[in-house]
């Protein structure tokens, strides 16, 4: 049986690691993650498919795949050392894969050149409401318009926390750490320009909402509001037409963008379930892989050309 090895004790725990057993892989820790997965008591059913390494060389040396659970910036320290290891086939990453689409740019060619299999947590593609967009698609034309609506309290701004998912820099706000889940899903739908984008903030370096209008080819245009320091929550996509917003070919309306999980375990996060797809996805076709790393350059390219167009506006 195959063994992944997960460097990060906080997702990488209580997300990756059920994910992981579920599709019926061994999981390596290091020994310092013993205290943090002791704590958490909905891991207790997976204690028999854990195996413990001396520390984070040991597991690295020992897997054949890993888990890199990290912020971007320490997540793009460790790429570059795992792409030479011969003993790693695989390897599943954090969004963004690093602090800038031009740092992430160079990872990707390195992970492909290497004939790394990869895959990079961008959920969205795995939701259950994403085919019902998929399909609304089919049926537009030059009046339609598709809008995503998205409003929540960040963690770290409901409990006041000082983290690197609050700066831009570090590979965090509403654009690179929230706004990335949209950016990637548009992409693989063939969103490639930008009209304009707005942020809004206390700094250029701490945004909390995006504003934003993307077009593709052959595509209506997209409307994006993302806001992460709301006291509203909801996740609402529409496809409708631009003359009459009640008469629409599409109206989502969830709490938050994971709320409808098929089979999910009710003590345990509720992405898991979408990032055991992720999982799954491991064992995809040659054409599927050829797919995804497009979706993944094709991502890349359009966070480069909305950061591009990106424009600060101070709250």
């Amino acid at each position: 049986m195959s063994s992944f090895g997960v460097i990060g004790s906080g997702f990488g725990l209580y997300g990756y690691l059920p994910a992981l057993c579920q599709c019926g892989y061994k999981v390596t820790l290091p020994a310092r993650y013993m205290s943090a997965f002791q704590n958490r008591k909905e891991l207790t059913r997976y204690s028999s498919k854990i195996e413990w390494g001396q520390d984070e060389e040991t597991v690295l040396t020992k897997s054949w795949g890993v888990v890199l659970a990290l912020p971007p910036k320490l997540q793009s320290s460790y790429i570059p050392q795992i792409v030479l290891r011969n003993n790693i086939s695989c390897l599943l990453l954090e969004k963004p894969l690093a602090d800038t689409p031009e740092t992430s740019a160079l990872h990707l060619d390195s992970l492909t050149k290497a004939s790394k299999m990869f895959r990079i947590n961008y959920l969205f593609r795995y939701t259950d409401w994403v085919g019902c967009v998929k399909r609304s698609l089919e049926m537009v034309d030059d009046a339609t318009i598709l809008a995503f609506d998205w409003r929540f309290m960040a963690h770290h701004y409901l409990r006041n926390l000082s983290t690197w998912k609050r700066h831009s820099s570090e590979g965090g706000g509403v654009v690179r750490f929230y706004g990335i889940h949209l950016i990637s899903l548009l992409a693989e739908l063939g969103y490639n320009h930008v009209v304009f984008s707005t942020v809004f903030g206390t700094s250029p370096d701490e945004i909390s909402r995006w504003v934003a209008i993307l077009q593709g080819s052959n595509l209506p245009e997209c409307n994006l509001y993302v806001d992460s320091r709301s006291e509203t929550q909801r996740f609402h996509v529409t496809v409708s037409s631009r003359n009459n917003q009640d008469s629409g070919h599409l109206n989502i309306r969830l709490n938050d963008p994971f709320e409808q999980a098929t089979s999910q375990v009710s003590d345990e996060d509720r992405r898991v379930p979408f990032i055991k797809n992720l999982c799954e996805s491991l064992r995809s076709k040659l054409a599927d892989e050829s797919h995804l790393q497009e979706v993944y350059f094709s991502t890349n390219r359009l966070w480069r050309v909305v950061e591009d167009a990106t424009k600060f506006v101070p709250t």
